[in-house]
């Protein structure tokens, strides 16, 4: 069975949703701890900061700020994939549909100490990709980033990424999702 997490706000955040919203007080408080959650209607956001304890510097926050009856603004989605169905996770795979404030896992930076793609100006799903690769400490990253602003309207077939690493990156087709 796919699951697919919807990201909001901060890269690591992700929502849950149930079929309806109806118009009800909305609780924009703010999530900053590492493994915070809250239930928001029919959604839970859930902050995901894993490896966090090892970082230096810097912090991660997230929170719902609008809902709609279509559900939330979609920012992103992260698979991951595993050698079983039940097993650990080995790869991340993430679409970011926005970038707002946040860089993607790299193993490449510049001297200006930003990401570097690893694939520049990938045509997947009738949009222009960047493909970063790096690694979170505990699996291998792969994070696609529009190549320009934000992505608004967004309708694909998420299997053409994983196509993509598959036939291009190496990506093990006997995967499970």
């Amino acid at each position: 069975m796919l699951y697919i997490t919807l990201a909001v706000t901060a890269s690591s955040a992700f929502v849950t949703a149930s079929p309806s919203v109806g118009k009800r007080q909305l609780d924009t408080s703010v999530l900053c701890g590492q493994f915070d959650s809250s239930i928001k209607g029919p959604y839970t956001l859930l902050l995901d900061q894993f490896g966090s304890s090892g970082a230096t510097s810097g912090s991660q926050c997230a929170q719902v700020t609008a809902l709609s009856g279509r559900g939330l603004r979609r920012r992103g989605y992260d698979l991951f994939t595993s050698t079983s169905p039940d097993g650990d996770n080995i790869n991340e795979i993430m679409v970011w549909l926005a970038n707002i404030n946040a860089g993607p896992i790299s193993d490449v930076f510049n001297a200006q100490r930003k990401a570097v793609p690893a694939v520049t100006n990938i045509g997947l799903e009738g949009d222009s990709w960047n493909l970063f690769i790096g690694s979170n400490g505990a699996n291998n990253v792969f994070s696609f980033l529009p190549t320009s602003g934000t992505i608004q309207s967004f309708s694909a077939d998420i299997n053409s990424f994983l196509k993509f690493l598959i036939a291009n990156e190496g990506l093990p087709d006997t995967q499970f999702l």
